[in-house]
């Protein structure tokens, strides 16, 4: 038997990137989680390959964020450290005369190329001795011995962003590392662990991150330092999630009071962890929220008494019912099922109950696209505990997240075939495959044409074809967008005096057709869902129609999430005012909607 060599563990740490350069080659299966995890970590992230070599999801994520791209393939001579210094001790003189498509100094790289071609494994290799020879941290994809770091399976809990540049903000990470040895066993692990970290997790850091910052101000002293530290220590300790989490300005003012009167302990909050009451609903803080509760009830930690340790063997034997209910030692069945899930407009905490299931157990296959929430992504464990599941989607080239092209820029209907034929060969092997849709899916969301495309097709099971009919449909409702969307940018769409009746349309239509607007009324609010590319089009529309120039007029940016945007105007200077805010950075992105009507001005 081949004797295996003992290396040293890695250590662990956490990189900051913030306005490093990270040069990444290669725009393959790899390159997306590297580009992205680069420029999530604030990184001016380059990329290195050819345009036509990119995959879909990497061109989407590349033009959407205007990240650098060069391109042309990998030679000799791209790789040029910031720091100068030879790991022979020499000190090389700074790059001179640099050609206009060189990648420039860098400070980290990703090598993402595609390993199974022996060409571009020896140019990995080459990537990695040169990167080492220059003391620069480098990754090269499926080439262990090539890197001197390696990526851990990592999940992100957090649900804020205040940079306002659309980056994952999240504060609370998670990685494991197998030091290359096991990645996919790794990637369990991560999923064991996500399924113990309760659902406030993120918030509640948020919160007392805050109330850190606040106290440190107040008292900022280093002989206050072991005070402070006591406080904050017993705040994490004693209170439950659910009171971090629910933290308010409220409570925050309370808890300087306390610290400032000398109190050594937190004050307690009005309900604390054992009682069998809800907590009282804080401010800005749903209690009540879709997933938050079940998880809760799950994972909640109870501290007192008898009850308490009841509670916690209850608790315990639910979690094992759960990890045996997902990971069957029988195997999966083979009756597919088509769940059309509408995720509703972007925000986890408006995602039901029912189609949290689905997206994070029921379903063998999620198949979604780029326009639905990195937070609600999140949620979905992106690989089956089942290996015959696995066996499955490896067979028909799919994984259980797997994404349709973007729907933009003339393609809707291409990326639809798509969406299609996606479907159809994961109910032909049998999985049960849920269609993750923004919104609600029958709210121009091409449900129903997508039910009826199933039961048009025939399926062999065996020996046994069936008619689409025969597959089980369930439809999950999600709140519509285009209610939730002008909602979030405190927009009503009916209100007595300004409105009595709500219009919705689509900005692209049938072959990508305009809207067809109704006359001018008054009273009406009109929502225009998809519209926002073709928003001079549609302007130019309306004033032809003899729609007011004063008509006010809002776009609403990535409704419900993090870093959503509202931009108000009138129906004569809105284009104006979203040009101005592209010329200054803050580009209008999908998913974006407009709304015209009076409503928009009532509690602006």
């Amino acid at each position: 038997m081949e004797k295996i060599e003992k290396s040293h563990l890695s250590l662990l740490v956490a990189y900051q990137l913030s306005n490093k350069h990270v040069l990444v080659i290669g725009g393959g299966k790899e390159s997306y989680g590297r580009v992205s995890q680069a420029y999530d970590a604030g990184a001016n992230v380059t990329l290195l390959a050819p345009k036509e070599s990119l995959t879909p999801d990497v061109a989407s994520y590349v033009a959407e964020n205007n990240i650098k791209l060069i391109s042309r393939d990998y030679v000799d001579g791209d790789i040029i450290a910031v720091e100068r210094s030879h790991i022979d001790g020499s000190v090389l003189p700074p790059p001179e005369n640099l050609p206009t498509d060189h990648p420039g100094p860098v400070d980290l790289v990703l090598a993402a190329l595609d390993t199974d071609n022996p060409e571009l494994l020896k140019i990995s290799r080459k990537i990695g001795i040169t990167c080492n020879a220059q003391r620069i941290p480098v990754n090269c994809a499926d080439v262990p011995d090539a890197c001197n770091f390696f990526f851990m399976a990592q999940h992100r809990v957090g649900l804020t962003d205040s940079s306002g540049d659309g980056r994952d903000s999240s504060k609370l990470q998670i990685g494991i590392s197998s030091n290359g040895c096991g990645p996919r066993l790794a990637v369990r692990v991560r999923e064991d662990i996500k399924k113990a970290i309760h659902p406030l997790a993120g918030v509640a850091l948020e919160k007392v991150y805050r109330v850190r910052m606040l106290v440190r101000s107040k008292d900022p002293s280093p002989e206050s330092a072991g005070r402070r530290m006591t406080w904050l220590s017993r705040l994490c300790d004693e209170w439950t999630w659910e009171e971090m989490a629910a933290i308010d300005e409220d409570a925050v003012a309370d808890l300087l009071d306390k610290y400032e009167k000398g109190e050594k302990v937190p004050p307690a909050r009005k309900k604390r962890a054992g009682s069998d009451k809800p907590m009282e609903k804080s401010k800005g803080i749903n209690m009540t929220k879709t997933v938050g509760l079940r998880a809760a009830n799950v994972f909640g930690s109870v501290r007192d008494g008898i009850i308490s340790t009841l509670k916690s063997i209850l608790n315990l034997f639910y979690s094992f019912f759960n990890v045996f209910k997902r990971r069957s030692i029988l195997p999966a069945t083979t009756k597919p099922k088509l769940y059309l899930v509408g995720g509703g407009p972007g925000n986890p905490e408006y995602l039901t109950r029912r189609a949290y299931e689905i997206l994070t157990n029921e379903a063998d296959v999620i198949i979604t696209d780029r326009l639905i929430a990195p937070e609600i992504i999140q949620l979905i464990p992106t690989t089956s505990q089942s290996s015959h599941i696995n066996r499955k989607l490896q067979s028909i080239g799919m994984e259980r997240l797997s994404y349709v092209p973007e729907k933009n820029k003339g393609r809707s209907d291409i990326a639809q075939d798509t969406a299609n034929t996606m479907v159809y060969k994961a109910l032909g092997v049998g999985l049960r495959v849920a269609r993750l849709k923004s919104g609600d899916p029958f709210v121009f969301g091409r449900g129903a044409e997508e039910i009826l495309n199933v039961w048009n097709e025939k399926f062999v099971f065996g020996d046994e074809t069936v008619t689409g009919k025969s597959v089980d449909v369930e439809v999950v409702p999600g709140i519509s967008t285009c209610i939730a969307g002008p909602e979030s940018g405190m927009i009503p769409v009916t209100h007595r005096g300004a409105a009595d009746q709500l219009l919705v349309l689509t900005g692209r239509g049938e072959a990508g057709a305009l809207p067809d607007f109704p006359n001018y009324h008054e009273k009406r609010t009109i929502v225009v869902l998809m519209g926002v590319l073709r928003l001079a089009q549609l302007l130019e529309m309306l004033k032809n129609m003899g729609y007011p120039i004063e008509l006010p007029v809002a776009v609403v940016e990535k409704a419900t999430w993090r870093n959503q945007k509202v931009i108000r105007g009138t129906v004569g200077d809105i284009l104006q005012k979203v040009q101005d805010a592209e010329a200054s950075g803050k580009k209008v992105e999908s998913p974006s909607l407009l709304v015209f009507g009076n409503v928009v001005n009532v509690l602006a």
